[in-house]
């Protein structure tokens, strides 16, 4: 099999890691700080738009000097790795090839899965 431990979310676990593009970076480091997966998914209207990681804050901090009135969209990675197959194989391969700690399962309208 793999050496990667893979886990899928749920509902209540997914809840936790979503937000919306248009909240201010204040609400993702609540978030990031209360969730133990330490990402976030950029969702509007039940697709995944972007991601948000500390290290994505960490570098708008930089930019800005002030993040306070900043929102999500501008700083979220909007080209992010994803997969369509919930084959595990598959998506340890994804993970590994591209040092990835999260993959986003969606459907082929970029609605979140899992």
């Amino acid at each position: 099999m793999t050496d990667l431990n893979i886990l899928i979310l749920n509902k209540k676990d997914l809840k936790k890691i979503i937000i919306k593009p248009n909240e201010y970076i204040k609400k993702a480091i609540n978030k990031l700080n209360i969730n133990r997966f330490k990402f976030i998914l950029v969702v509007q209207e039940k697709k995944i738009v972007g991601t948000l990681t500390d290290g994505d804050i960490r570098r708008a901090y930089l930019k800005y000097k002030s993040i306070e009135n900043i929102k999500i969209y501008q700083i979220c990675s909007k080209q992010f790795k994803k997969s369509i197959d919930y084959d595990l194989s598959k998506i340890s391969n994804i993970l590994k090839k591209n040092n990835l700690n999260f993959l986003p399962i969606i459907d082929n309208k970029n609605h979140l899965l899992d």
